[in-house]
């Protein structure tokens, strides 16, 4: 189980954030949530209903906790012959771990990443196109450009 102190952040559950706090990691990959940048002060309402979409919990630093808030702490396990364990170890909330990819070289993998690079410099060039004509940023494009640049450094 993971403490819910590392190096002076703090796990708090997400329905104790509050706007302001600076939110350092995710109970989830960044990549999962709809937030751009991977650490973010929060900004108001519309960021902390998003964060409770999407999170139980979030690491803040321990300086931006108001007085005698208690950390987040892991619900206790079910027994093995509850319905919740049955339910949750149905099949139906499990989701395998992507299939590890092998590793390539760079050379390799320029090939690779020469079509993913395009795409995303694409994706780009419209992001700041439409907001330079005063349109919004959508992220969707974005994400899915992003992804494969992510997968090939990974490899």
């Amino acid at each position: 189980m993971q403490s819910t102190v590392q190096h002076n952040l703090v796990k708090v559950a997400a329905t104790d954030l509050r706007v302001g706090m600076y939110v350092s990691n995710l109970d989830r990959p960044w990549l999962d949530t709809p937030f751009l940048f991977q650490g973010f002060r929060i900004a108001d309402d519309d960021d902390l209903a998003t964060l409770r979409q999407h999170c139980l919990w979030a690491l803040v630093p321990a300086s931006d906790l108001p007085p005698g808030m208690k950390p987040y702490c892991e619900p206790a396990a079910a027994p093995l012959d509850s319905p919740a364990s049955v339910t949750a170890n149905s099949g139906l909330f499990l989701v395998a771990a992507p299939p590890r990819q092998p590793e390539l070289s760079v050379e390799d993998e320029l090939g690779a990443a020469q079509p993913a690079h395009g795409r995303l410099r694409g994706a780009l060039t419209q992001t700041w196109e439409a907001l330079a004509a005063g349109g919004v940023m959508a992220l969707e494009p974005l994400r899915e450009a992003v992804l494969p640049v992510v997968e090939s450094i990974g490899r």
